[in-house]
């Protein structure tokens, strides 16, 4: 007896159609597509990623820094206390000297060359002793024309007061240094610090009377020091070097440390006006020559005799 397999109604196979080639090749370009789209977004998200956890370091450190800073004393009051403390201290000085007149050793001279001229110069000061006596640069008071015995210096101190009978005690050319008095009541000294202590980075300021400006504060720090060579005329040489603005004016004004204190007299600058570069004689030196020519002595100093 035969048996027969039935299939279900309706359950009958057909033939199976070829799966069509342009699906494939179209599943494959989107699947490149979207493996260019990845390639493309991935490095933009890491990049911002990367941003964003700088961004969140630096806003950390910020945060850090700010309670760092609000537990430290206030680095302007320090500026302000310096300044305070020297001020009071620092004078304008005006010197007025002939300028011009003849040249020519004969009779004649005075016809071809014009006549003296009264010029004011300009310059600063500093006092270090409450008796008036003040140091500044001999170049400030040099040439001052004497009208019966006195120089015709006029001393403006800080409180408003002009004081135009001046004495000079003396003068040391070679280190470019004068001493000065005048006799004033309620003058205030300023203190001499040790220049020999400063380093390179060390923060100062310049006091002094740029251009008639009295009392003009600048900030900078000692660039170098025993800078020597810089001027032509000047024997003796070790500046320190600074970037406080000093302007004219400004020669035989104090450089000042932190603390106040005197560490150096503002000489000279490179050009006609502030460049970034500023010489003043360190306090070491100008110390001894202040003590010396106030005693009434000379400062004496060896010399090789080469050059």
């Amino acid at each position: 007896m035969e048996e027969y397999t039935h299939l279900p109604e309706g359950s009958a196979s057909l033939p199976r159609r070829p799966y069509s080639t342009s699906r494939v090749h179209l599943a494959i370009l989107i699947g490149l597509l979207a493996g260019l789209v990845l390639l493309a977004v991935i490095p933009y998200v890491a990049e911002q990623e990367n941003y964003g956890l700088t961004r969140g370091r630096a806003r950390a450190e910020a945060e850090a820094a700010r309670e760092e800073l609000a537990g430290l004393p206030d680095a302007v009051n320090r500026f302000r206390l310096a300044v305070k403390a020297v001020e009071p201290c620092v004078v304008g000085i005006e010197a007025t000297r002939l300028i011009g007149g003849p040249t020519l050793d004969d009779e004649w001279s005075s016809f071809v060359t014009p006549g003296p001229r009264l010029g004011l110069g300009q310059g600063s000061g500093v006092i270090v002793d409450p008796g008036g006596y003040i140091v500044t640069n001999f170049h400030v008071v040099n040439g001052v024309s004497v009208v019966r015995g006195v120089p015709q210096i006029t001393v403006r101190l800080s409180d408003g007061r002009a004081i135009h009978e001046t004495e000079i005690i003396g003068t040391d050319p070679a280190s470019d240094l004068a001493v000065l008095r005048i006799k004033a009541q309620g003058l205030i000294a300023a203190s001499w610090g040790d220049s020999d202590t400063l380093e390179v980075g060390d923060q100062v300021l310049a006091v002094g009377s740029p251009y008639r400006l009295a009392q003009t504060v600048t900030a900078g720090i000692i660039s170098a020091k025993d800078r020597r060579g810089i001027l032509r005329d000047l024997d003796l040489q070790d500046f320190l070097q600074t970037d406080a603005a000093v302007n004219p004016g400004n020669s035989g004004g104090p450089l000042v440390n932190l603390r106040g204190e005197v560490v150096g007299i503002n000489t000279a600058i490179v050009g006609e006006a502030y460049r970034g570069i500023g010489f003043a004689i360190p306090s070491r030196i100008a110390q001894d020559v202040y003590t010396r020519l106030k005693a009434g002595e000379t400062v004496p100093r060896g010399w090789l005799g080469v050059a």
